[in-house]
């Protein structure tokens, strides 16, 4: 079903420098979904409210509480350094900025013609921050950045129209022209594994071990372990039903089987497939299962219609306890 091709690209270009937002070091140990819509220190958990945009934050040990303000704006995609710097994406001045819980304003990074600036993801030694852009007529075509967060200079990772990407470690994944390719982000020579399937890739989620897919058109959950080798079919939903893939961890891929109430998760090997939660989240009605994530030991799902024009629900990794962050 596949071929593989390596391919050497020219090296990094650095292509601008900006003002920062300071400097981080050290490892991220402990700080949990960089690049999502929610994320933990272990302590409190940062998320973004999807109405307003807002970035909020509220305590690990009381997520029911009410939660504080921390910027008020059009924030999108939230990692957080060690050091307790909030990087984020901003529909709202079309730039990619910084913040810390305390400061009163934000700092930009990069400014872009466009909105369609997403994930935004901190790498594990706090050098670098990676986006995806599609300013088609500015300085960032299509294609993967990074930014030195010490330097403030802005370095082309892959120089092509993605749909999407993963940081695991050194290992960059993503999606381009239907194809997921993996990337060594710490090889001089730019070394690229392309795995090219018969169908488009439409969606893939990373874990430590394994990669879980789907293709376009498809109705099948896939997974590979991380160099594309040792496919599984992990589950195959009925001809009438469609499949959207919420997220993986180490244990269960979770996801919303469509044409049915309900969410969804499977053991890895592809056994003990169980309805976790209904539509019927609580007294707000019926749920439009979204994006998700696993923060902090609690899922936490983006829904687009609850009554009351959408938000981010928290719920136990069994589905059970949901309620909407306030």
């Amino acid at each position: 079903m596949r071929k593989f091709i390596s391919v050497l690209l020219a090296g990094v270009l650095a292509i601008g420098v900006f003002a920062g937002c300071g400097g981080n070091s050290g490892g991220s140990g402990g700080i949990e979904g960089n690049g999502g819509r929610a994320v933990s220190d272990g302590k409190m958990i940062y998320y973004v409210d999807i109405v307003q945009y807002q970035i909020r934050r509220v305590a690990v040990d009381d997520l029911s509480a009410e939660s504080e303000l921390v910027y008020n704006g059009g924030a999108e995609s939230l990692s957080l350094s060690k050091d307790g710097r909030l990087y984020f994406s901003n529909s709202g001045s079309n730039t990619i900025s910084c913040i810390k819980p305390e400061d009163d304003e934000a700092t930009d990074f990069v400014e872009f013609n466009s909105t369609a600036v997403r994930p935004v993801v901190l790498s594990e030694d706090e050098k670098w921050l990676y986006f995806s852009a599609n300013d088609q007529n500015g300085k960032y075509p299509k294609g993967i950045y990074r930014i030195d967060v010490n330097t403030s200079a802005v370095e082309t990772v892959v120089d092509e129209e993605v749909s999407g990407f993963s940081l695991m470690g050194d290992s960059l994944y993503y999606i381009t022209n239907g194809t997921l390719m993996k990337k060594n982000i710490n090889d001089g020579t730019s070394s690229l594994l392309i795995e090219v399937f018969d169908e488009n890739v439409i969606e893939f989620h990373v874990t430590d071990e394994y990669i879980y897919y789907r293709l376009y058109g498809d109705k099948v959950i896939r997974r590979c372990d991380l160099d594309g080798q040792k496919e599984k079919v992990i589950y195959t939903a009925d001809e009438n039903k469609s499949i959207i893939v919420a997220f993986a961890d180490k244990d269960f891929v979770y996801f919303a089987n469509g044409g049915e109430d309900g969410f969804y998760r499977i053991k890895s090997d592809g056994t003990g497939i169980e309805q976790i939660n209904s539509r019927e989240l609580d007294e707000t009605g019926d749920i439009a299962w979204s994006s998700a994530a696993f923060v902090a030991g609690k899922i936490f799902v983006r829904v687009y219609s609850d009554g009351s024009g959408g938000g981010l629900y928290c719920l136990d990794r069994d589905g059970k306890n949901g309620f909407r962050l306030k």
